[in-house]
């Protein structure tokens, strides 16, 4: 593809500061950085195995969380999980329990909300 398609897809310029890029606007202003993460707490990579539940008396099921952070995570799970269930993770030798809301799917991935306190 040559590089004047690409420009015109791609209408980023660098800042001046040398920071990440930031999106002009048509009348020249900078628009904030459309990279930056927006996320209220920061996610934190942890690759851990961790268990999840999907109702009273049920069996634990496998999953990885590949991220965490005060507010939710994102999973990895080669089956479907359900839209709410109980997250278990150890943490410092302690289980951690979170009641978790789905918030978006792809594929096997998918980010949860923490609904409720921990347990």
């Amino acid at each position: 593809m040559p590089l004047f398609v690409l420009n015109w897809f791609l209408p980023l310029k660098p800042n001046l500061r040398g920071r990440p890029y930031n999106h002009h606007t048509p009348n020249g202003e900078m628009r904030p950085n459309l990279l930056k993460d927006r996320r209220k707490n920061p996610r934190h990579a942890i690759n851990r195995v961790a268990q999840y539940y999907t109702g009273a008396g049920a069996l634990p099921r496998s999953c990885v969380i590949t991220d965490i952070s005060d507010s939710g995570a994102r999973l990895y799970s080669d089956t479907m999980m359900p839209d709410m269930f109980v997250l278990s993770v150890l943490v410092d030798n302690s289980e951690m329990r979170r009641d978790c809301q789905v918030v978006w799917r792809l594929g096997g991935e998918l980010g949860v909300r923490f609904a409720g306190r921990s347990r």
